[in-house]
């Protein structure tokens, strides 16, 4: 179990906040100070309030007005007396209604605000957060911050947090009129203070520890269900279910056994504190009816203090009432602050310029780079790469060649050694363009939920619809496309479900032909797909390359046959390097792996005639 944080960090915990909130809360400085002038207006209808009923009583109702006779006005004439007082007594319910609302409706739309840009801001920041985070974070957990914790913080901060603030006022007030109406009893109704905060101060610290578990278990929860979500079908084919439901099971309990655990300790505080606000009820009444006795004081006066000291300790209610809320808001909280806090791409890139229109020049000097301290990938890795010239890079898997590209695209920075693009180091410029200036395609095209149209589009800005078209017919995808009814207003569905693997695969080329960058990256774009397919993303693959400076990670030796030349990574080193047929005719460690891969092939074609033979 974590341990629980002391009192004492409370404070750096609330300054925490109040950086982050800080730009917020000034932007809607006029509509809260409106706010707060409506709460110091109702504060103050509420400290009125109960003197209508200390004047009817000590004035109206005692017999020949002993206790505070009635001024000249009413003399003779109590049933006037008694409709002015209630006119009055209306007069400032009225006041204070007026005031809730406007501070209710005031506090509910700042509060709002607030958290809806809490939450662009957070969203933004998650987009500007390095790959490496997001290679590590679980996206269900990062999901359940970004709305859940965010719902959580935003509704508690409106339905909570701003009426706290106005029960503190009140307390504060009506503290003060107890003791300006009698000092002793209101120093004997606020004993109970001290030992509020003692209970508040020790529970609330189990009750904040307990939700922070909570959440946490709730992120894991979200975190299961959309890893199963996003991978129905390997789930299905695997018949997982059953896996990852007793995985959702496991956390669904702690989250439920946390917030049971929540609940016990609200309660034991909120009991707790209708124990004290009793006791010192008590008190008071046999200390003030000792006082009325000794007519030191009067029946009125009485009623008056305690209508002040029940309202006035409603606040200690209130907050055991909403310590499990608030302690669920703080810990939802400092995950947002969490995630707010780490730096993005974009820290240290002020004052860099935007790079210059590339050549395509690209070279690698002396670059080491590894994911973990004992796994070096790349080590004292060099190459150079001419303008427009066609690279393939091949080696066994895990040797680097996808990091490559990743480091040209500034995902991850070099360790030691640099990353050129036209003779300059491309951390001179900023990641936005140097990455505007190159075309991707993956192995793993992700297409998103809306039109062919806009998924291609997606590639550059300002694209108009002919554009659109006339890189779709590079791509070879113009075809397919014109044979849906709807073309390309064809909805794609997300993620491209509803299109072939090949197809996702023709779209994404046409998203990079439609970008017009001097550079191209390739990741293993043909992979996984049939022969016909294949065929066609090759051609629009040829058709892409023409002209641009391309770089083609592949682990299929087909697709380096027409390459200008060939990078064999091995052990974070250019093993070998020349065209397709003078590594064949060197007979080294490229002539071994295309011989292994003939030889596949010669099998997996005579397995296929023997099927086909009767």
């Amino acid at each position: 179990m974590a341990k629980q944080k002391p009192i004492r960090h409370a404070l750096p915990e609330f300054v925490r906040a109040a950086k982050h909130f800080r730009g917020d809360l000034a932007r809607e400085k006029w509509r809260a100070a409106q706010a707060f002038s409506a709460l110091l207006i109702g504060v103050l209808a509420q400290l009125l309030e109960p003197w209508p009923l200390k004047f009817i009583i000590d004035s109206v109702l005692t017999p020949g007005g002993k206790a505070d006779p009635l001024p000249s006005v009413f003399q003779g004439s109590p049933v006037v007396a008694l409709a002015a007082t209630g006119a009055a007594f209306v007069a400032i319910i009225g006041v204070r209604a007026t005031a809730s609302y406007i501070e209710s409706v005031g506090f509910a739309m700042i509060g709002s605000r607030i958290v809806a840009r809490l939450r662009s801001r957070l969203f933004c920041h998650l987009q500007a957060l390095p790959l490496a985070f997001h290679n590590k974070s679980r996206q269900g957990d990062l999901l359940a911050r970004v709305v859940g914790d965010i719902r959580l913080v935003r509704d508690v901060a409106v339905t909570a947090v701003l009426p706290l603030v106005a029960s503190v006022l009140v307390l504060v007030g009506m503290a003060g009129v107890m003791l300006w109406v009698n000092w002793r009893l209101g120093l004997v109704a606020l004993a109970v203070l001290p030992l509020f905060l003692l209970s508040t101060v020790k529970t609330g610290r189990k009750i904040h520890h307990a939700a922070r578990k909570q959440r946490l278990h709730e992120g894991a929860i979200a975190a299961s269900a959309a890893e199963a979500i996003s991978s129905m079908q390997v789930v299905k084919a695997l018949s997982l279910e059953s896996r990852f439901e007793a995985s959702f099971a496991v956390n669904e309990n702690r989250s439920a056994s946390d917030e049971v655990k929540t609940r016990k300790l609200a309660a034991r505080l909120s009991r707790s504190t209708d124990l004290l606000i009793a006791l010192s009820t008590a008190i008071v009444l046999v200390y003030g009816g000792r006082l009325v006795l000794a007519e030191t004081m009067t029946i009125g006066g009485l009623v008056v203090f305690l209508t002040y000291m029940k309202r006035g300790l409603r606040p200690l209610k209130d907050f055991a009432k909403y310590a499990a809320r608030l302690s669920k808001a703080s810990a939802a909280a400092q995950r947002i602050f969490e995630l707010l806090e780490m730096q993005p791409d974009s820290d240290g890139e002020d004052g860099r310029e935007e790079a210059p229109r590339f050549k395509g020049a690209i070279e690698f000097r002396g670059v080491d780079y590894s994911y973990s301290p004992d796994a070096p990938v790349l080590q004292q890795f060099s190459a150079t790469i001419a303008p427009g010239e066609f690279v393939a890079i091949v080696g066994e898997s895990g040797v680097g060649k996808s990091t490559l590209l990743s480091l040209l695209l500034r995902f991850y920075e070099p360790e030691s050694g640099e990353v050129l693009i036209d003779s300059a180091p491309v951390d001179l410029w900023q990641r936005a363009s140097v990455r505007s200036q190159m075309s991707i395609v993956l192995q793993d095209t992700v297409l998103f939920a809306g039109t062919i149209a806009e998924n291609i589009a997606y590639g550059a800005a300002d694209v108009s619809q002919d554009m659109v078209e006339a890189a779709a017919k590079l791509a070879r995808a113009h075809e397919f496309t014109s044979k849906f009814p709807d073309g390309y207003e064809t909805i794609v569905g997300e993620r491209g479900v509803t299109l072939s693997h090949g197809q996702r695969q023709r779209i994404a080329i046409a998203r990079a032909a439609v970008r017009d960058a001097p550079i191209l990256l390739l990741d293993e774009p043909a992979t996984a797909l049939d022969q016909q397919n294949k065929a066609l993303t090759r051609a629009g693959l040829a058709s892409l390359a023409a002209g641009r400076t391309t770089l083609l990670v592949t682990h299929d030796l087909k697709d380096a046959v027409d390459a200008d030349r060939v990078l064999l990574i091995k052990d974070g080193r250019v093993a070998e390097e020349g065209t397709h047929d003078e590594l064949v005719q060197k007979g080294g460690s490229y002539a071994d792996l295309h011989r292994a891969q003939r030889g596949h092939a010669a099998d997996r074609s005579t397995q296929s005639a023997g099927v086909a033979a009767p």
